[in-house]
């Protein structure tokens, strides 16, 4: 994923100043999907690969920028496998409201793609009824009490991502867009990754 990143802004930052002041301001609504994962020490292992879905809404205000928002549904189900000498059960879930901003531009070798990065801040409400215990080392040993993997709370979320977006010709855009997110908690930060793809139409 760094890759990606570096790649898309490396093309951004030469093909900004280069791009034109005439452009189409059409409201942009878009829809996606994908697989979502928490990643991280604190809480990636108690996880298994989940799925999001959600929306999208963008204005361009300048040929290479657009502002606007998007909002998302994450959810995970918890890993039963057994982790250092723990056992979880449940699931968790975020949803997302995310203003953002993108800063867009095309490559003349890759027409009718462009490329973007998105930058969001916004807030997320995590709901979780995941809990973990201890195994115990003897068969004959009680199990250890059950504790909450994170607790259920609203916080500050921050986001990252870079994708492309093709022209069909058909009147929609087909859209590719990995996303890192970075939630605060009360805790160790809830991290996790997602990749999207989705569709997109002007009006």
């Amino acid at each position: 994923m760094n890759r990606v990143l570096i790649s898309i802004a490396i093309c951004l930052v030469v093909q900004l100043p280069a791009t034109g002041t005439s452009y189409a301001a059409d409201l942009s609504l878009g829809i996606d999907g994908g697989i979502s994962t928490v990643v991280g020490r604190s809480y990636g292992d108690y996880f298994d690969a989940g799925y999001s879905i959600g929306g999208s809404l963008f204005y361009p205000v300048h040929p290479n920028i657009a502002l606007g928002g998007s909002f998302r549904y994450h959810s995970w189900k918890a890993n039963s496998r057994p982790y250092q000498w723990t056992c979880a059960d449940g699931s968790a879930s975020v949803l997302e409201i995310m203003p953002a901003v993108r800063f867009q531009t095309s490559c003349e070798k890759l027409e009718p793609a462009v490329l973007f990065m998105q930058l969001g801040a916004g807030y997320a409400s995590l709901d979780s009824d995941a809990v973990s215990w201890m195994i115990p080392d003897l068969p004959e040993d009680p199990v250890g009490p059950e504790e909450p993997v994170i607790g259920s709370q609203g916080n500050t979320v921050l986001s990252i991502g870079a994708g492309i977006s093709v022209d069909t010709g058909f009147g929609f855009e087909i859209e590719f867009l990995p996303v890192f997110d970075y939630m605060f908690t009360e805790d160790a930060a809830l991290m996790y990754i997602s990749a999207h793809i989705g569709l997109s139409i002007k009006i």
